[in-house]
């Protein structure tokens, strides 16, 4: 079945599409006999090593669904094709969006507390996955949208991974190992111990403070709208990631910026949770006066 030419799924009408990657297409959707619209993810492959990976996303979207922070899960269709996943249709923009389109502008001047604020959003959403026993693996500025009034919704949990609690350094981390040649992941966001694991053809363990990573080049990319390592090639992105030091934003804070240089730090140990960063960043917005509910 060629997803790209199917108009019906189930009972829900296709209006529009919205996105198209290398895993899954998505629509927005309608109900027949109604007017209540929905976003529909349906997989681009039908091999069986793909669909455990669209049903994992089915399972995992149900159970955090019932939380504010994440898409609600409505229905998904994983025993037969046409094989579907219908989600909420969340308003709002995502961070992909506003932040770098917002580099082209000149800055309003309260541009900063929307930024932390939007940040800070973005972190609650994080812990609270990670909360819930899972680790994204794919935290990047277009899986998280900022609803109108000020709520962040993270999505897209098509490699997410239920973790194993660990305690280390007396610090609770979820981590996950698996024996493959193939390392998931968006290569500007990925941790350098995932690089190694590629090149070096280990197994691969993703972990929430591999998650902590890709936020903390999230948090980069916000407030100066660049990469903060060389990106050229997949190689020289590999070799920047575990070798280079991110050059400071000049404009941001002190404080802002070494909270960011401690997401970012190679040896996964040294990193904070997202707890830990989650609290930080609170503490610098209290210090601004910046209230996240204004």
């Amino acid at each position: 079945m060629d997803a790209l030419n199917v108009t019906q799924f189930g009972k829900w009408t296709v209006d529009e599409k919205l996105a198209l990657s290398r895993m899954a297409l998505v629509y927005k959707v309608r109900k027949n006999g109604s007017s209540r619209k929905a976003v529909l993810k349906t997989p681009c492959s039908l091999l069986e090593k793909d669909l455990a990976f669209f049903r994992r996303e089915c399972e995992i979207t149900g159970e955090l669904g019932i939380s504010r922070y994440f898409p609600r899960f409505i229905e998904a269709s994983t025993v037969a094709p046409p094989y579907y996943l219908v989600m909420n249709n969340i308003p709002g923009v995502s961070f992909r969006t506003h932040f770098l389109s917002c580099q082209e502008r000149s800055l309003l001047k309260n541009e900063f507390a929307f930024q932390i604020k939007a940040l800070y959003g973005a972190a609650i959403a994080l812990e609270k996955m990670h909360e819930g026993g899972f680790i994204h693996n794919d935290i990047k500025l277009g899986n998280f949208i900022r609803k109108p009034r000020g709520r962040v919704i993270l999505f897209d949990f098509g490699i997410a991974r239920r973790g194993k609690l660990s305690i280390q350094g007396g610090r609770e981390i979820l981590i996950y190992e698996e024996h493959s040649p193939t390392v998931r992941g968006t290569p500007l966001y990925m941790a350098p111990e995932l690089y190694s694991s590629k090149e070096y053809n280990k197994h691969v363990m993703y972990s929430s403070l591999a998650d902590v990573w890709s936020f903390g080049i999230t948090s980069y990319l916000i407030f100066s709208g660049i990469s903060p390592f060389r990106d050229d090639s997949i190689s020289c992105l590999s070799h920047s990631i575990r070798s280079d030091t991110p050059k400071s934003i000049p404009s941001l804070d002190k404080k802002v910026m070494h909270l960011i240089y401690t997401a970012l730090e190679k040896q996964r140990k040294n990193r904070p949770t997202m707890r830990e960063l989650r609290q930080e960043l609170g503490s610098r917005m209290d210090e601004f006066g910046i209230n996240y509910m204004q």
